[in-house]
């Protein structure tokens, strides 16, 4: 069952991608996706499913701190 997650920080999921210098051609192919389709997620027009957030975690190297920070609070 693919289910979705929101709300996401997109500010500091954006601001993970550029501090680990993490090219989006790269993160979209982890992801199993195309650039076009992750740069709608990193604009809030799709929804990032929860299977996503392993993958994002393990690429940008989040700590448990950031993931809980990015993923699962209540701010955009």
């Amino acid at each position: 069952m693919n289910t979705t997650t929101n709300p996401v920080n997109l500010n500091k999921l954006k601001a993970k991608i550029v501090e680990t210098d993490t090219k989006k051609s790269d993160l979209a192919a982890a992801l199993g996706v195309n650039v076009q389709a992750l740069n709608r997620m990193l604009a809030g027009r799709t929804k990032m499913k929860v299977e996503t957030v392993p993958v994002f975690c393990t690429v940008l190297g989040l700590t448990m701190d950031e993931r809980e920070d990015i993923f699962f609070s209540s701010a955009k």
